[in-house]
């Protein structure tokens, strides 16, 4: 293991090197780890970690992770990130022959979507889950801006979503973006997150009377819906065009 973190390590100060300084003509900078690869803008991260994660390595997790490895975009020159929200974006590669049960129950439920594409709208705000692996202890509360892709060596869903329980107002911070992806071949599975900062939502949360704001819980979350859904996309933090080229640019 100390061969793989020293691996990690110089691999991401040489990237980092390698794509500083950061101009505005500069190429995207491409990564590429066992069969699969992607394209990303510079200025989105200046660092990036690649670390497999094994099954003795994810016995503390809970729910507990497929092995999988791990490709982390991050700012931090000294530490690698080790929460989804600590990162700018984590990519997530796995071989679904790994998933235990549950997972293989979400693996098989994606690929029917992917069959069958129901309407996404659907499934945003109270309606219904959207697949998201690794499975997160919190629920999902709410999703928008749901979308199929459909690429060359791979299919799936992104949408923006947030996780937690309290009924409670919402503010700009701890959304994420995800991609849910499978493979051509449905060997592996790509799940992309990346933490998200929605702006055309308050600061700080409004002062409500509780029993009354949860009573209207499921039009809150539909308006909610309807507000991430209209945004601009520079209303958004990271750009999401920057995390979409990302999720664009995958390779199997």
């Amino acid at each position: 293991m100390r061969f793989t973190r020293l691996f990690v390590f110089l691999f991401a100060a040489l990237l980092f090197a390698v794509s500083a300084p950061i101009t505005a003509q500069e190429a995207l900078s491409t990564i590429s780890v066992d069969g699969f690869s992607f394209s990303y803008d510079p200025s989105l991260a200046s660092n990036v970690y690649i670390v497999p994660m094994r099954a003795e390595d994810l016995t503390d997790t809970f729910p507990t992770p497929a092995p999988h490895t791990r490709i982390i975009l991050s700012n931090d020159d000294v530490n690698v990130p080790q929460g989804l929200y600590d990162a700018v974006g984590t990519i997530m590669i796995f071989d679904t022959a790994d998933f235990n049960e549950s997972q293989a129950a979400a693996f098989d439920s994606i690929q029917m979507m992917l069959a069958e594409r129901p309407n996404l709208a659907l499934y945003e705000g109270p309606q219904g889950n959207l697949v998201f692996l690794p499975e997160i202890a919190e629920g999902q509360m709410i999703r928008a801006r749901s979308f199929y892709l459909d690429m060359e060596t791979y299919s799936g869903i992104g949408f923006i979503t947030k996780y937690g329980a309290a009924r409670e107002p919402f503010t700009q911070e701890n959304w994420l973006f995800t991609f849910q992806g499978v493979s051509s071949d449905g060997e592996r599975y790509v799940s992309a997150i990346f933490p998200l900062t929605v702006g055309v939502l308050p600061a700080e949360p409004p002062a409500v009377e509780p029993e009354a704001f949860a009573a209207n819980w499921d039009s809150y979350l539909m308006e909610t819906v309807a507000q991430i859904n209209r945004a601009e996309i520079d209303q958004f933090s990271p750009s999401l065009s920057a995390m979409e080229q990302v999720v664009n640019s995958f390779s199997f």
